[in-house]
């Protein structure tokens, strides 16, 4: 997800409740002010989020956060995203007063361990690590708070025990790993395609097998297909603005990453879920960003459940790039939390995940800059397999998968509470209608 003003949309959906409960004027009142507060973007990079504006504003932003967080302390949506706003707003306090240099340090090959050395000797050139951070959020004042800001951002969890990191990791890991043991010694698992033609004749086939699965309401437009862009980009693809692109690098595409990307970029994923929430204003306006990748994630369930990784090598690759997935969670908390350095991170990629040792790098790398992130893909997935399984449960019908998915992909909201409460109605129980197929 790129960079996006987070902040001037945070309070569109508390807005919303509060023109519902109280008044239009008074939502357009707030939001107003909320505007004037000058509240900087949110980003998922740790660098960027540090550039604070000046105390004064911050001091400005706390006196006007406290008041409205007392004001409407009430209205939970609201609540949620003003506690939010105060935390960030606080350690930016803290942190303009006293900046942390340890952060923007750089490595010292001098000082490695051993087992750190060699772990990075790859990456020990002139120019491969003199520009890369050595610790994360651990080395700023008020490191654990930080952490909790991140995990809330991407997970809408204040508290991460909900979903702890290693916990998650380390049983999602187990599991992968007695998968990849019953498929272990598979022919045509490494073969890759260099001709861009046809592999763009594979991906538009399975486009149309998807399709013909039927499995929502209105299909999406048609999706461009296209190679990746020259650039640093180590993924096997990503999606925007109604392309899916994928990685056709020097060496070829992997094949035993068909499947599996192209049900998490296009379909069901990414393109299914921004075409649809374009129908919708307010969804669009701000889409939530623990939903973004919950979803993909839980389409290519979909996608296993509906026979298309039901073959050894495209099942193979799916559960190879999840193992990726769960060892980011796990690294994410390590690195950030327990203090792990750079080089003890690639350590233990490097045992865990032996075959994949040309990702430590630039996957070590991700989780130090983008704190959290990791945990919007295994949290997402997770939640939406929860929430699905108690609308099978509670509206008991063969078409609840269709509803469940036309409501997830409809409706408005910033936490999965949130989702939940409009699927099966608020805590107090008045019921909220799930649209009918």
């Amino acid at each position: 997800m790129n960079r996006r003003t987070f902040c001037q949309s945070l309070l569109a959906l508390g807005l919303t409740s509060l023109a519902r409960a109280r008044s239009q004027q008074s939502a357009q009142d707030l939001r107003a002010d909320f505007l004037k507060m000058g509240f900087p973007d949110f980003s998922m990079d740790l660098e960027e989020n540090l550039k604070a504006p000046a105390p004064s504003l911050l001091l400005k932003q706390k006196d006007w956060l406290e008041v409205q967080r007392s004001k409407y302390s009430q209205d939970p949506p609201l609540f949620h995203d003003l506690q939010f706003l105060s935390l960030w707003n606080q350690l930016l306090l803290e942190f303009s007063q006293n900046p942390a240099e340890t952060i923007s340090s750089r490595i010292d090959p001098s000082k490695l361990s051993p087992a750190e050395r060699t772990a990075l000797e790859p990456f020990l050139s002139p120019h491969g690590l003199r520009q890369e951070r050595w610790r994360g959020l651990v080395c700023l004042p008020s490191a654990k708070q930080w952490y909790e800001l991140y995990v809330a951002f991407w997970t809408s969890f204040f508290q991460s025990d909900r979903y702890h990191p290693v916990r998650l990791g380390e049983v999602e890991l187990s599991r992968i790993q007695q998968e990849l043991d019953q498929l272990s010694g598979l022919k045509n698992a490494e073969d890759r395609m260099t001709d861009e033609s046809v592999l763009r004749a594979e991906f538009q086939k399975l486009d149309q097998r998807v399709r013909a699965l039927q499995l929502w309401d209105q299909p999406p437009p048609a999706v461009n297909f296209a190679p990746m862009p020259p650039g640093p980009v180590k993924a096997p693809g990503f999606y925007r603005d109604g392309t899916f692109f994928y990685n056709l690098s020097p060496g070829g595409f992997l094949l035993r990453n068909l499947n599996w990307l192209y049900l998490h970029e296009v379909m069901p994923g990414h393109h299914l879920q921004v075409t649809a929430a374009a129908g919708h204003p307010t969804q669009a306006l701000l889409t939530y960003p623990g939903l973004q990748e919950g979803w993909a994630v839980y389409a290519e369930q979909l996608g296993s459940e509906n026979g298309l990784l039901s073959d050894p090598v495209q099942r193979l690759g799916w559960l190879l790039w999840d193992q990726v997935r769960c060892a980011r969670v796990l690294l994410d908390w390590r690195i950030h939390v327990d203090g792990w350095s750079l080089g003890q991170a690639i350590e233990w990629w490097n045992e865990n995940l032996p075959g994949q040792r040309e990702l430590a790098y630039p996957e070590v790398a991700r989780v130090l800059r983008w704190p959290a992130q990791s945990l919007s893909y295994k949290v997402g997935g997770a939640e939406m397999l929860r929430l699905r399984a108690r609308a099978r449960q509670e509206w008991g019908d063969t078409d609840a998968d269709r509803r469940f998915h036309k409501t997830v992909l409809s409706c408005s909201f910033n936490s999965w509470d949130q989702l939940e409460d409009q699927l099966f109605g608020s805590a107090s129980g008045s019921p909220r209608k799930v649209p009918a197929h």
